[in-house]
């Protein structure tokens, strides 16, 4: 605390010579420029719980089943492993066979052996099984093969997870059963009744479609993922790319963007509203985004930013302290002088910090629909965080996704140049398999 006073100090006397220097050009600064009355708290998100959850759950568009009908359990030890790790590698692989309480269950002694034996297991199961979930044990989740094996499972309409080999394999079941579940979740705000939460939305049916790209020194990927909200039901909308040539990531962020759109309204028999929440600064393929949704249909757009380096704390005269989830802050955003932002950007906290200090993310809204007002944007975006996590997020759902995926198909792609969404299963393509 005596180094908070220290610094506070430090930091008066140096606004004080500033003042004094400003006031030589008649330029006056405030006593206190960084401080507002003017904020707005938005209001809890509750989920439902037991039978409600189970119900809303079942409100998808698609028929899919929710729980796999089959789990296939294969260790990989590895070309280089060890005589412990292969045995290691052999006790999880029996262990989680009788967890899952599954017979296909075997171990092979390199990757390429391993999707071998899927195939037979795969013609075993028959066609008649729908999207079954496969277990890989292997001590290099992140290599370069690991994320091989992910592609070649995902083309066959698996869903992989991937886990090292261990001996607790009764913890270790319990939580991979709970991931095998959130991958197959075909209808994410289940967690949230929307309609319930935000009355404004109606009857519409709001696409909320999330942006984000990944570049590294190889190759540049991108991945927009749609959540589509109707009154029936709802569902999830992934789609990714591969950037080749530099010069055309415009064009693939609008031709990503226009697939998820042209799939929501076949899935959704038209479109109402359509808000993107693109990570990052970038916003120049909005016009071309214009062109991709009719013209009945609004177009709500905006930037977040989620590293700025403004923090904001809640002082009540005597004491310090981070601000709540559900905070809005829009009088102290910061805006550059060539901004086209058509309405002032803000501050959403969508989170609590218990440590340090709190960093809301940024919005900054470049397209904002007639027929949606500010403040219902900012509530569904707090909405939209709570989506599909235990506790709430920094950023919304469908924005979270495409982070998400951008990044895993990066490695994906890399690892087999053939994996894109064309030869993505059907079974799996509207599973949370990213998550």
């Amino acid at each position: 605390r005596q180094r908070q006073m220290c610094i506070r100090d430090s930091l008066s006397t140096m606004c004080d010579s500033l003042a004094v220097g400003l006031d030589k050009w008649g330029v006056e600064l405030t006593k206190q420029p960084l401080v507002t009355h003017d904020i707005a708290l938005l209001r809890p998100v509750y989920k439902p719980k037991g039978q409600q959850k189970l119900a809303a759950a079942s409100r998808s568009l698609i028929s899919l089943t929710p729980s796999p009908t089959q789990t296939i359990v294969i260790g990989v030890p590895g070309a280089r492993a060890s005589s412990k790790q292969k045995e290691l590698t052999a006790s999880t692989v029996a262990g989680m066979a009788h967890s899952f309480s599954t017979p296909h269950a075997v171990v092979a002694s390199s990757e390429v052996e391993a999707v071998r034996m899927m195939d037979d297991i795969l013609q075993q199961i028959g066609a008649g099984a729908i999207a079954p979930s496969i277990l890989f044990f292997t001590s290099n989740r992140d290599s370069r093969a690991a994320y091989w094996l992910r592609a070649q499972a995902l083309k066959r309409g698996v869903v992989p997870v991937l886990a090292p080999p261990t001996l607790k394999t009764g913890l270790l079941a319990g939580n991979l059963r709970r991931n095998i579940q959130s991958k197959f979740t075909s209808n994410p705000a289940s967690d949230v009744a929307l309609y319930e939460r935000c009355p404004f939305l109606g009857r519409k049916r709001v696409l909320c479609i999330g942006i984000d790209t990944c570049h590294t020194d190889t190759v540049s990927t991108g991945a927009a993922v749609g959540l589509l909200m109707t009154p029936t039901g709802n569902v999830v909308i992934p789609n990714f790319w591969r950037n080749d040539v530099r010069g055309q990531e415009l064009e693939n962020v609008t031709g990503g963007f226009k697939a998820v759109v042209d799939e929501a309204m076949t899935l959704g028999h038209g479109l109402d509203e359509v808000i993107v929440f693109q990570d990052g600064n970038v916003f120049s393929e909005l016009q071309s985004m214009k062109s991709a949704v009719p013209a009945e249909v609004g177009l709500s757009f905006m930037c977040l930013h989620k590293r700025t380096n403004i923090r904001f704390m809640h002082d009540n005269g005597q004491t310090q302290a981070n601000h709540v989830r559900g905070t809005i802050i829009q009088s102290l955003t910061p805006a550059a002088r060539n901004s086209t932002s058509v309405a002032p950007s803000f501050f959403l906290q969508a989170h609590d910090s218990n440590m340090s200090t709190a960093r809301g993310v940024q919005y900054t809204v470049h397209a904002l629909s007639p027929k949606l007002p500010l403040n219902q944007v900012q509530d569904l975006a707090f909405a939209l965080s709570h989506i599909h996590s235990v506790l709430p997020t920094k950023l919304p759902f469908p924005t979270r996704c495409a982070h998400r995926l951008s990044s895993l198909t990066e490695r994906l792609i890399d690892a087999c140049p053939d994996f894109s969404p064309t030869n993505l299963n059907e079974s799996v393509r509207h599973r949370l398999w990213f998550i």
